[in-house]
């Protein structure tokens, strides 16, 4: 499982409104849930500009850890 700073958590929990992510996921895991989050805040698919964009910035955040 990865140690995660206040802001890598917070992360974290923004990815996982959208998609299942365990603890202690790899990179193809993060892949998937990325993909899952786009797809379900994109706004061209009906989503909400503001929520693609955390998760844009969720995904980055926790691409560092890997």
């Amino acid at each position: 499982a990865h140690t995660l700073s206040e802001e890598q958590q917070k992360a974290y929990e923004a990815i996982c409104q959208y998609s299942q992510l365990h603890p202690g996921f790899n990179r193809i895991e993060l892949k998937k849930a990325h993909r899952s989050a786009v797809k379900a805040t994109h706004p061209d698919l009906g989503g909400s500009p503001i929520a693609f964009a955390k998760t844009q910035a969720a995904y980055q955040t926790l691409l560092k850890l890997l």
